[in-house]
């Protein structure tokens, strides 16, 4: 079933970044299906966008390879910190 977390409204400039800790499963055993989904919103939640898109040479715009701004639980059965510069879309 799918939970959701917000956070309050914040001005975002050119070096903003968010870090959060994070751990899904507590060291138990989880499924690759079961993720969090970092996105943002600029219309007061009707509609969603990943903080980082995923990119991937040739496409255009790509220099190299960035991963979404999707975190799945196998990657974060221990606690991690995760940093995440904010695109000024945001």
């Amino acid at each position: 079933r799918p939970r959701y977390a917000e956070s309050w409204d914040f001005e975002v400039s050119g070096s903003s970044f968010l870090q959060f800790d994070l751990n899904m499963g507590c060291s138990k055993a989880a499924s690759s299906s079961h993720g969090v989904h970092l996105e943002f919103s600029t219309d007061c939640g009707r509609h969603w966008t990943l903080i980082t898109p995923e990119c991937v040479p040739p496409a255009i715009g790509c220099s190299g390879y960035t991963q979404r701004s999707v975190y799945s639980a196998p990657q974060f059965l221990q606690w991690r910190r995760v940093t995440v510069y904010l695109p000024s879309a945001a």
